[in-house]
Order: C-alpha cells, then sequence, then structure tokens
C-alpha cells in the first residue's frame, strides 16, 4: 500500500531541512513524497533539490504563488498514493508515523492520530484517551467532542485519508481562504466516510512559530467561520448528533466569532470607522443574533458582551473594545 506526503512549501528555508528528513527517515518505505513549491523566493527549493538527487521518492512540484489551498489541490492532482497524509513544511513527524497509522487502518476510509504542539518552551499534547474503530454515526456518538474539544479534527495533518474517497466525491481545499480552509476539507471528507479509526498515539509536531497565520488579521475570517461553522453542524445533523453535541459546537463558535471581531481591534490597521463599519455587519447579521439566543454565558465579562449584542448596543461594544486595545494595533 503506497502513501503519499503532500508537503506545500512557501519560504520554509529556516525549517524544511528537518522536515523533509523526519519524512524520508520513515520506517515505512512504500512512500511518494511531494513537494509543492509555491513560488517561494528563499533557498526551499534549493533545499528540497539537493534532497531529491539522493532519494527518488522526492516529486517536486513548482507553481506560481497560490496560497497554500492551492499549492494541497495541486499535490492530491499529482500524487498517486492509495491513502495521503499532509506535512506542513514548518513541521515534522515521528519516524514510526506511517508505519503505525498505516498498521492501525485496517480498511477505515479516516484514520486520526494524536498531535504535538511544539512551542519554544513547553510542548502541548493532543491525544485520544483509548483507540477506536467505527462508523460515522457511532463516531459522533461516543468521540466527536473529544476530537472537537482537543482539536484534533481541524488540521489536514495527523491523518490518512482515503484517495478514493477524495477522487469520488471531489473534495478540495477551498482557495478563496487563508483562513478554517483546512478544517473545511476535513469535514468536507468526514461527511462522506463510513469507517473512522484512532489512536493513542501523537505523531506529528506542529510547530508553533512569530509567523504563524493565527497571530495575523485575516478580512475573511468572518466568512470563512460561518462557513466551517455550517460545515460541522451539516456533519453533526446527518448523523444525528445528540443535541449537547450541537449545543458544545454552537457555544464554541460564538466565541471564535468573537475573537473574529477581537482581532479586528487588536491586530488590523483599520480606522476607528472602518472598525466600527465592520462590528455593525458581522454583529446585526441575523444568523449571528440566532447564534447569540442559542447560547448560555457562563462567565459575567461574557454575559455583558452578549447582552449588549443582542440589545444591539453595538456602538457602546465598539467603545469598550477601542477601550481595550488602545495600546495594541
Amino acid at each position: 500500500m503506497k502513501i503519499s506526503v503532500i508537503v506545500p512549501v512557501y519560504n520554509s528555508e529556516k525549517y524544511i531541512k528537518k522536515c523533509i528528513e523526519s519524512i524520508i527517515n520513515q520506517s515505512y518505505r512504500d512512500i511518494e513524497i511531494v513537494f509543492i513549491n509555491d513560488g517561494s523566493t528563499d533557498g526551499s527549493l534549493n533545499i528540497i533539490q539537493k534532497y531529491k538527487k539522493l532519494d527518488n521518492r522526492i516529486k517536486v512540484i513548482n507553481q506560481s504563488n497560490s496560497g497554500v489551498s492551492a499549492a494541497r489541490n495541486n499535490g492530491i492532482k499529482n500524487s498517486i498514493g492509495d491513502y495521503i497524509t499532509f506535512v506542513d513544511s514548518d513541521d515534522y513527524i515521528d519516524s514510526k508515523m506511517i508505519d503505525k497509522c498505516a498498521e492501525s487502518l485496517k480498511n477505515t476510509d479516516l484514520l486520526i492520530s494524536g498531535f504535538t504542539y511544539e512551542f519554544k518552551d513547553k510542548n502541548e499534547d493532543k491525544t485520544y484517551e483509548s483507540s477506536f474503530i467505527c462508523n460515522s454515526k457511532e463516531f459522533v456518538q461516543n468521540y466527536f467532542m473529544e476530537s472537537f474539544e482537543k482539536l484534533l479534527l481541524y488540521g489536514p495533518y495527523n491523518k490518512l485519508y482515503k484517495r478514493t474517497i477524495i477522487n469520488k466525491y471531489d473534495i478540495k481545499f477551498d482557495e478563496d481562504y487563508s483562513i478554517c480552509e483546512d478544517a473545511m476539507f476535513v469535514f468536507d471528507y468526514l461527511l462522506k466516510c463510513e469507517k473512522i479509526s484512532g489512536i493513542t498515539e501523537n505523531f506529528y509536531y506542529y510547530v508553533q512559530h512569530d509567523q504563524s497565520l493565527i497571530s495575523k488579521y485575516n478580512s475573511n475570517a468572518f466568512d470563512a467561520t460561518w462557513k466551517l461553522y455550517n460545515k460541522i453542524i451539516k456533519f453533526l445533523n446527518a448523523n444525528n448528533s445528540e443535541i449537547k453535541n450541537i449545543n458544545i459546537v454552537n457555544y464554541s463558535y460564538e466565541h471564535r466569532f468573537l475573537g473574529c471581531m477581537d482581532s479586528v481591534y487588536r491586530k488590523s490597521n483599520l480606522t476607528i470607522r472602518e472598525k466600527y463599519s465592520i462590528l455593525k455587519i458581522y454583529t446585526l447579521e441575523d444568523r449571528f443574533q440566532k447564534l447569540l439566543i442559542k447560547c448560555k454565558e457562563k462567565s459575567i465579562k461574557h454575559w455583558l458582551i452578549k447582552f449588549l449584542l443582542e440589545k444591539k448596543k453595538i456602538y457602546l461594544f465598539h467603545l469598550l473594545c477601542l477601550l481595550k486595545y488602545r495600546n495594541t494595533k
């Protein structure tokens, strides 16, 4: 069984050597390694080409800078493995990752393992409490909430995907977004799965650094978050989820939307007038107001925020945000 490892690359010369070596040194040998160079302007491509001369399993595809979603889609198109996994070029994997994951597949449609957030001064592991193999409805009933709360479903990494499902349903990364697009892919795929397995081990190291997108303002964050939220709810409804699961997702996404609003005030270079305009547009939307009504707040701080937005006291909330972030961008 051949496994395709797809690696999108853009200006990763500081990290990519460790990434490449972690893949070529896998104990599972029947792999192809597909690097999609997304118009890098640093030495990333030169480093990849040097390793390509040493390992004939490496394939290199160049494209003009089009974003990580386009790169991953290009990798899917130009790979041939029975199963596919993704590794980001600034991350790395344990040498036994593919071997252990392939061993646990047992012809399931999706395998999910744990992963590790790697920070400069600490690590944070995200793992299942117990291994499992089940159908989609059993997954939603017994394992979805653990997966959701531990963020095991949000990235395309730490998983093996069956190529036949991706091809049959034309599942792709949404190239219109540079945020939430990875989780959208996962939930599009989950919706088509019949059999899912999870293992307790964590083999993937998700390296956190200052250039992370999470630290930046993204102008389409609201729209992307809504799109992802709808995909999650669609998956739960398709598998007869209990209402408690949907309530927890609603509560989580109310806070995610508040986080999007935070980023407008804290991370953007927009004018005060532009910030207020964005706040009005998104908080007065009917879909956001309905979400507010569904959620019960547990702290005084968030109860106050919810009260102001639900009562449409938008300008007062705007003033509080300006006050809170007056010394930040």
